[in-house]
């Protein structure tokens, strides 16, 4: 009994550091490289526009490709992807919205953002 609640917290203690280590890689992305995603130009849905009034999170960040969430002030997320070209230049790539694939996604902001 005693080995049965050993690995419990154990798989507890596994999920729990694994999600604060990506909520930290994901708040350090977004503090050095934040920024910077706010003055490419994107289009979408809304049309061709920047990140301004948007909150941003940078998901994923590597030398050649970037993954930003941002949140509008109508509450509506979007994913955007980056790609960095040849000339070491960041150029919008495409982006996803959001949606709920059950029901309503009334006052819940996907993953970080609250």
């Amino acid at each position: 009994m005693k080995i049965l609640r050993i690995a419990v917290l154990a798989i507890i203690l596994a999920f729990v550091l694994t999600w604060l280590g990506s909520i930290a890689i994901c708040e350090y992305n977004t503090n050095r490289h934040g920024e910077f995603f706010r003055n490419i130009q994107i289009h979408d849905i809304s049309g061709e526009r920047y990140l301004q009034d948007e909150k941003i999170k940078v998901l994923k960040y590597s030398s050649d490709s970037a993954k930003v969430y941002a949140v509008s002030e109508y509450q509506n997320g979007s994913v955007y992807y980056f790609k960095c070209d040849s000339e070491n230049n960041w150029k919008f790539d495409y982006s996803d919205t959001i949606w709920s694939k059950s029901g309503s996604a009334d006052n819940f902001i996907w993953p970080y953002i609250r």
